[in-house]
C-alpha cells in the first residue's frame, strides 16, 4: 500500500500531464488553420515624399540663469562688531515637589518613613536643618549609615534645588 498509492498518483499526473499537452497542440492548429482563412492586410503606400521629410520636435524653452563670476560678484563688507560675554540663565525652573519625587521611593510620599529603615524621618524638620544635611552629604561632612546614598542623591542638587525642597519638604 505504501508503494502503491504513490505509484497511482504518479501516473494519474503523467495521464493529466499528457492530456494537457494534446489539447494544446489542436488548440495550435485550430488557431493556424483560422489564421490563415483571415484576408490578408491590405498595404497602404505612402508617397515617397512622405518617406523622406524629416520630422521636427517641438523644443520646450529653457531658461539660462547666468551665475556670476567671483570678479563680478559684489564684495562682501564684513564689520567687527564688538563682542560681550552672555548671561546665561536657566529658564526651567524646579519646583521642590520635583525635586522631592526622587525621594518618595525612600522617605515616603509626605517623608513620613526611615529611609531604607535606617535613617531618620525627615517630616517636620526645619528648613536650614535640611538644608544643612543635604550640603553635608555633598561635601562628605554629614551622615551616617546612609552617607554614600545620599551622597550620591545630594550630589546633582544646586543650591536653589536644596532650598526648594527643604522648604517643600518642611511643609509636608
Amino acid at each position: 500500500m505504501k508503494y502503491i498509492l504513490p505509484l497511482v498518483i504518479s501516473l494519474f499526473f503523467t495521464a493529466c500531464n499528457d492530456s494537457n499537452q494534446k489539447a494544446e497542440a489542436s488548440a495550435d492548429t485550430n488557431i493556424t488553420s483560422q489564421a490563415q482563412t483571415v484576408a490578408p492586410i491590405q498595404e497602404e503606400k505612402v508617397p515617397a515624399q512622405a518617406e523622406k521629410m524629416p520630422v521636427q520636435e517641438e523644443k520646450a524653452p529653457v531658461s539660462v540663469e547666468k551665475v556670476p563670476t567671483k570678479a563680478e560678484q559684489a564684495p562682501v563688507q564684513t564689520q567687527k562688531v564688538p563682542t560681550q560675554p552672555i548671561a546665561v540663565t536657566n529658564t526651567t525652573e524646579v519646583s521642590g515637589e520635583a525635586v522631592f519625587n526622587k525621594c518618595k521611593s525612600c522617605h515616603g510620599n509626605s517623608a513620613e518613613k526611615k529611609a531604607l529603615g535606617s535613617s531618620q524621618i525627615i517630616k517636620g524638620w526645619e528648613i536650614a536643618k535640611i538644608e544643612d544635611a543635604l550640603k553635608g552629604y555633598q561635601s562628605g561632612t554629614y551622615g551616617g549609615a546612609m552617607k554614600n546614598i545620599m551622597a550620591a542623591q545630594a550630589k546633582g542638587l544646586s543650591s536653589e534645588e536644596i532650598k526648594k525642597v527643604a522648604t517643600y519638604i518642611h511643609t509636608l
